[in-house]
This record gives C-alpha cells, sequence and structure tokens, in this order.
C-alpha cells in the first residue's frame, strides 16, 4: 500500500506523479473517480489504474456526460390497466 506521507515513503517523484494524478482524476468528476476506486477494489495495480485514468481526456468525458454518477432513485409510475 502507498503510503500518503511521501516524504519518507515514497521517492519524490513518484510522489508528485501521484499528487498530479490525483487532482485530474478528481477533475474527470464522481463517474470516473468511482470506476478506478471499483478497479483498485478488485485488485487493480494502483499505478497501472492511476495512469490509465489520468490520461482519459476530461473534455470527451464532460461532452458526453460520463462525468458525473446516475441516480441511486428511480421513480416509479402506476401501470394504468
Amino acid at each position: 500500500m502507498i503510503q500518503i506521507n511521501t516524504s519518507t515513503t515514497v521517492p519524490s517523484s513518484t510522489g508528485l506523479r501521484l499528487r498530479c494524478l490525483a487532482q485530474r482524476i478528481h477533475d474527470l468528476g464522481p463517474a470516473p473517480l468511482f470506476h478506478a476506486m471499483c478497479e483498485l477494489a478488485a485488485g487493480g495495480d494502483p499505478l497501472t489504474v492511476f495512469e490509465t485514468y489520468g490520461r482519459l481526456p476530461r473534455d470527451l468525458i464532460a461532452a458526453y456526460h460520463g462525468h458525473s454518477l446516475p441516480n441511486n432513485v428511480f421513480l416509479l409510475r402506476p401501470v394504468s390497466s
């Protein structure tokens, strides 16, 4: 596991890269961040996942509304007979 305290546990270049990737992934929106977290939870290699999601084009994701998560609640209306 990568430690947050980069001054003592992660080489400075890796720490700087992680900071850059964290900002890029955060800027993509909740949905890409959620999907990256799912890949990590499933056992994906953290640096590979971070680099992959960090390369995604923010403008394209936003243009196709891929930045937001769908609603968790679906409204249903009664079926008329």
